[in-house]
């Protein structure tokens, strides 16, 4: 039910977004991309885990946009996580901040949601005038433990 919940909305901001025409850069408001990364738990006895996702961005201004993202995190057991970022730019340079759930599932079947919030920061490198390239520094903080993510989005703009 909660997963429902979040793609509701997650929808509705989306489809906000879409009434509204903004332009950035070369006049491209949507940006879509891959992240590729690290997320590493900043509390004892935590490991270091391959993350991968997808991510979506209307720029509703050229300071500001919001959409979606999807990231799963290869760990012991399988973290999915579902945001709703925020995107403020300053030229290339972006700050994001996004809430969300993530959900752990046990190995025995059973699964657990919790409330994240995310912050970071990227820098956009454009290599054509559609592709760019994003490294990316982001805090999660998950019931009640913090998480680093570093990495780098592959995307393009349409």
């Amino acid at each position: 039910m909660k997963k429902l919940g979040i793609v509701v909305v997650m929808a509705i901001v989306l489809s906000l977004g879409a009434l509204q025409p903004a332009y950035c850069g070369g006049g491209l408001p949507n940006h879509a991309s891959v992240f590729n990364g690290l997320t590493q738990g900043l509390y004892s006895g935590a490991g270091g885990y391959y993350s991968f996702g997808v991510e979506y961005e209307r720029r509703l201004s050229d300071l500001f946009g919001i959409g979606a993202v999807v990231e799963f995190v290869f760990a012991s057991e399988t973290k999915t996580i579902l945001g709703v970022p925020v995107f403020f730019h300053f030229g290339d340079f972006k700050i994001i901040a996004t809430t969300g759930a993530v959900e752990f599932e046990k190995e025995e079947g059973q699964s657990h949601s919790y409330f994240l919030f995310r912050v970071g920061g990227g820098y956009d490198i454009h290599l054509s005038s559609t592709i760019s390239l994003s490294p990316t520094l982001e805090l999660d903080v998950v019931h009640q433990h913090n998480y680093l993510i570093a990495g780098f989005n592959i995307g393009i703009g349409f």
